[in-house]
């Protein structure tokens, strides 16, 4: 064995090898200092814009597959939000083409495959023999069961036999999909070929940007800089008028309403609920703190925590309680499932695009008694809650909100 102390990402481009195993580092372009000389590389070499969203370890993959030789393969473990991640469209362009790809191993959502680190986990199999040989797609409960995934023969498609990893025995129980390689298509979240597609089960759905925009609000780059409570406040001696409220943590809204007399709680119990705004103002106070920020270079910083907003429009902008009452059901979440993005420990995030190249109910679909019977439903629900109710109350509603829209969703 020889070990090269080189960057691989920048080195031996012309070596072939008949067997690549990686675990790659997992880590966004924002925090690699050599991302433009290696998106250039990857260019130069194999043609291939990458979004500069991407992650490190698609740079691993393109280049290991660029270099597998004849008969070669390749292993990779990698985070499951590859799937359906939007910077992974090119790279699910290329592996589209080469028809390398032989099988994906998913494991379950909640499965922590790294103890330490909050993401899910997937393992793509490469091999550049015969390349006519159908995809797999295989989702495993745990990790224990990659030890019965051995060589067997595959299930046919189109009347072709390959060659499975998996064993007869294992084959039927653990294998959820055989596909050709043509039927990947790079432009979609790859994560609905392991799962029944949900909104393909409904009939009344239409396009969430239709209705509504989500977009990315304010991103500070430094929320400790920019998020104050009264005591920070307090301390550098800002006015007011500088600041605005932002619920700058997710639990800070712990209920679907979120009010005045909430916000003003938060606030006197000393939560960061305040941005700050300077801008062109020649107040004393305001420009020894932009001072504090510039001279710890704060101004040079990423742009890392975004704050979401969803703004409604056309037929929705006049109906906003019969929109969010249907978000607020099983079946709305459901059918966003299908576009979200998976992280460790079962959770999923949907980040904007996500959300507006997602389904949604047709709410010209809703009759002017359904409308009329969800906002009963709805006045009630949200007295419920602001009152603290107990969840069985609060759970019958949501049930009852479920089944109007469940039947409108099925036609």
């Amino acid at each position: 064995m020889r070990l090269h102390p080189e960057d691989y990402l920048f080195n031996g481009w012309e070596d072939m090898y008949d067997g690549v195993i990686c675990n790659p580092p997992y880590a966004s372009f924002r925090c690699f200092k050599k991302k433009d000389y290696a998106l250039e590389e990857i260019q130069s070499h194999m043609g291939i814009n990458l979004s500069g969203l991407s992650n490190t370890y698609v740079l691993f993959i393109l280049k290991s597959l660029y270099q597998l030789g004849k008969n070669g393969r390749a292993a990779y473990i990698i985070p499951a939000e590859f799937l359906n991640a939007d910077y992974g469209k090119e790279v699910k362009e290329y592996i589209v083409k080469s028809r390398m790809l032989k099988n994906i191993i998913k494991f379950k959502d909640n499965t922590g495959i790294f103890k330490s680190a909050l993401t899910t986990t997937c393992i793509l199999l490469f091999s550049m023999e015969n390349n006519s040989e159908p995809v797999e797609l295989i989702k495993l409960d745990n990790p224990e069961k990659l030890g019965e995934l051995t060589v067997g023969a595959a299930a046919p498609v189109n009347g072709r036999e390959g060659k499975s990893i998996l064993n007869p025995e294992s084959h039927n129980r653990t294998i959820k999909k055989v596909i050709t390689a043509d039927k990947l298509i790079p432009d979609e979240k790859w994560r609905v070929y392991f799962y029944t597609k949900s909104g393909t089960r409904y009939k009344n759905l239409a396009p969430f940007s239709r209705y509504a925009r989500a977009v990315r609000g304010i991103a500070t780059g430094s929320n400790s800089y920019f998020i104050f409570n009264k005591t920070k406040q307090a301390k550098y001696g800002i006015p007011d008028r500088f600041f605005m409220p932002c619920i700058s943590k997710s639990y800070m809204a712990d209920i679907p309403f979120f009010t005045e007399e909430q916000y003003a709680k938060l606030l006197d119990s000393g939560k960061n609920i305040l941005l700050f705004n300077g801008q062109k103002n020649n107040e004393e106070h305001v420009k020894k703190y932009i001072k504090t920020g510039e001279d710890g270079e704060i101004n040079r910083k990423y742009l890392l925590t975004s704050f979401h907003c969803i703004y409604l429009k056309g037929y929705a902008a006049d109906r906003s309680d019969i929109f969010f009452a249907y978000l607020l059901t099983n079946t709305a979440l459901e059918i966003f499932e299908s576009n979200a993005r998976e992280y460790g420990k079962g959770l999923k995030k949907l980040e904007p695009n996500d959300l507006n190249n997602s389904r949604i109910i047709n709410l010209e679909k809703i009759d002017e008694k359904s409308e009329r019977t969800v906002m009963k439903i709805y006045s009630s629900y949200r007295i419920s809650v602001l009152s603290g109710e107990s969840d069985n109350t609060l759970s019958g509603d949501l049930n009852d909100l479920n089944d109007i829209f469940l039947k409108i969703v099925k036609g």
